[in-house]
């Protein structure tokens, strides 16, 4: 409402913003609109990487904080992603093979990446990098904490649970696709679902 009054307004001859693709198109078309000066940059897309082991009250303060910023707006826009994979094997091949599938999930993040080109891009890579017997299953969610809006691909990992708070019930995140770097052309189905106040997400591995 604020960024549609703003562009509205008689008295603001020029708007400048800095955000995601869809919001920068629709400041644009609507300062435009009303004869305004508009400098609207898209593609701008965060990500916050939370790992097993992270620190539960010092991630949650940092992901609060770049959502909202010091003065309340939406500062940072970050989403969460969130990782949880297995590696076929055991012992040290196995080891390397997780390590390798962090370090590139971190770069395809750290670009910016979305999960529909994350997913074949980590089956090309991990395709030519790991043992011929090795494959990754993984669940990787993509949540937006200032709407609820979750963003998943399972690839062949174990679903994940969630449990709703309004009605009780159970909903599982069934795979998308088949594991990651089984066999050459996989396919990645990317699905989002709305998660509400007081919802549960359980994410599991063996």
């Amino acid at each position: 409402e604020i960024v549609e009054a703003m562009c509205d307004h008689p008295t603001i001859a020029a708007i400048g913003f800095v955000g995601s693709t869809a919001v920068a198109r629709q400041v644009y078309t609507r300062g435009t609109a009303n004869y305004k000066r508009v400098r609207a940059l898209g593609g701008a897309k965060n990500h916050l990487i939370v790992v097993p082991d992270a620190d539960p009250e010092m991630t949650a303060s940092n992901v609060v904080a770049s959502v909202t910023g010091c003065a309340g707006q939406r500062c940072m826009a970050a989403s969460v992603l969130l990782a949880v994979g297995d590696v076929a094997g055991k012992g040290i091949p196995a080891s390397l093979a997780m390590a390798a599938t962090i370090v590139l999930m971190r770069s395809l993040n750290e670009m910016g990446t979305d999960l529909d080109v994350m997913g074949p891009h980590l089956d090309t890579q991990l395709l030519e990098s790991l043992a011929a017997e090795q494959f990754v299953t993984l669940f990787l969610g993509d949540l937006d904490p200032a709407t609820g809006q979750l963003t998943y691909l399972n690839a062949g990992h174990e679903p994940a649970l969630i449990h709703r708070a309004a009605t009780g019930e159970v909903e599982a995140l069934d795979s998308t696709g088949r594991p990651v770097a089984l066999l050459p052309g996989g396919q990645f189905g990317v699905e989002s679902i709305q998660l509400e106040p007081g919802d549960t997400m359980a994410i599991f591995s063996d």
